[in-house]
């Protein structure tokens, strides 16, 4: 064998090496009730105030027209917080409708959705889906969010088999990378990147402009290195336009 073969095969030989050591997370598959963790499974939270905002979302959707919307955020205060002013600036013309409720979980979020918070009229074009970074707060298992997400997707596509879903990478808090919630939830990110199929799920992380170059959470853009506040979401929405256009077939 030649030096230049030799050399080809040797590093031949170390890429697949790598390839082996560190191959990428498959997205995890929908399993039945029995092999679930208690992260996607539906359950109600023991929060008081939560039920308060359950029953005000209930009243408003009993009165609503959700055959007309073609636009539907889910999640946890992250998405329900967002600034009125530029969720209509930037939603308000596409029919949305919002449905994130603060302190949800995967686990809430699967027992509202079981619970009226998704009537059956309602079949979007597009979901924007972000939810997870409470079961950080609960020391839950990376893996057991990013089950419980996917069975949230899962039950999303059984009642609106049509609407495509935005995953959304959820997004950085802490002060830097050495904030134990935040490693959590890249962690879960890692793990659901792949169950984007680019036909019915897209993946999106806008949440990376919020940081600066050393990776840190400016109080700028989250006001406890968490909760955003106007300018941050203000980034958020524009990360998002894009991917939103593109997948509700806008020029």
């Amino acid at each position: 064998m030649t030096p230049r073969r030799r050399l080809s095969a040797l590093l031949g030989g170390l890429l697949a090496a790598q390839g082996a050591i560190s191959p990428a997370p498959a997205c995890p598959a929908p399993r039945p009730a029995g092999l679930l963790p208690p992260e996607a499974l539906p359950m109600a939270h023991p929060w008081p105030e939560w039920m308060d905002f359950v029953n005000a979302l209930s009243a408003q959707l009993r009165t609503a027209d959700v055959a007309r919307v073609q636009l539907v955020f889910l999640g946890d205060s992250l998405l329900f917080a967002f600034t009125p002013e530029l969720f209509s600036h930037f939603y308000g013309h596409r029919r949305a409708l919002n449905l994130a409720i603060p302190g949800d979980t995967t686990a809430t979020l699967l027992w509202r959705l079981e619970r009226g918070h998704w009537p059956a009229a309602l079949r979007p074009r597009l979901v924007v889906l972000l939810i997870g970074t409470n079961n950080a707060a609960r020391d839950a298992r990376p893996e057991n969010t990013a089950q419980g997400i996917v069975q949230i997707m899962h039950d999303i596509r059984r009642r609106s088999p049509h609407s495509r879903i935005l995953l959304l990478a959820l997004l950085p808090r802490g002060a830097d990378g050495n904030d134990a919630a935040r490693a959590a939830n890249d962690q879960v990110n890692d793990l659901l990147r792949s169950c984007a199929d680019g036909q019915r799920v897209f993946w999106l992380d806008p949440g990376r402009a919020l940081l600066n170059g050393e990776g840190q959470l400016p109080l700028l853009f989250a006001y406890d290195r968490l909760h955003l506040t106007p300018l941050g979401y203000a980034v958020l929405a524009a990360g998002m336009e894009g991917a939103i256009r593109q997948l509700l077939g806008e020029r």
